[in-house]
């Protein structure tokens, strides 16, 4: 796990609110406080659907809600003249990321044994930090996960900034 303070702010807000640079991302939850405090849980609920659209939706797919259906909701709760007092976004590597993630790194690990692979947005005093997260299903002491998501997040934030 690191901590990568985001220095263009303004910048990588535009990548979060108004870009689809993060949609692929799932968003098991996020707290806001703007004028007022909201939070979301991003666990899809199965009963809003009929079985059949959830089956078709959600067959293949970890069920908990994408950034990209996400964002318009917050870009509303944030946009004005005022920045949000602070915010807290939970971000997961979908399960098939996860994979073609697995299949770049020099890893041993299988889909499998990891939970999550995060990245949690943190803003608050005008800082935003974003700090990435592993979970594992399985106990190792083997860190080539951890430093392999560390590093791809690194090159992934550093590339928003150029």
């Amino acid at each position: 796990m690191i901590s990568i303070p985001i220095t263009e702010v303004k910048l990588f807000m535009n990548h979060l609110l108004c870009r689809s640079t993060f949609d692929a991302f799932c968003v098991p939850e996020l707290s806001l406080s703007t004028f007022a405090s909201f939070h979301m849980d991003g666990h899809i609920l199965k009963d809003y659907y009929t079985k059949e659209e959830y089956e078709t939706l959600y067959k293949d797919r970890t069920p908990i809600a994408r950034w990209k259906q996400l964002r318009p909701v917050c870009f509303e709760l944030i946009r004005g003249n005022h920045t949000p007092l602070s915010f807290s976004i939970v971000l997961q590597l979908s399960s098939r990321a996860v994979e073609s993630f697995l299949s770049e790194t020099d890893t041993s690990f299988a889909v499998s044994d990891i939970n999550g692979l995060f990245l949690n947005l943190r803003y608050k005093d005008s800082r935003l930090n974003a700090v990435t997260g592993t979970s594992l299903n399985i106990f190792s002491m083997d860190k080539s996960l951890e430093h392999a998501w560390d590093q791809k997040i690194q090159k992934f934030i550093l590339s928003l900034e150029s």
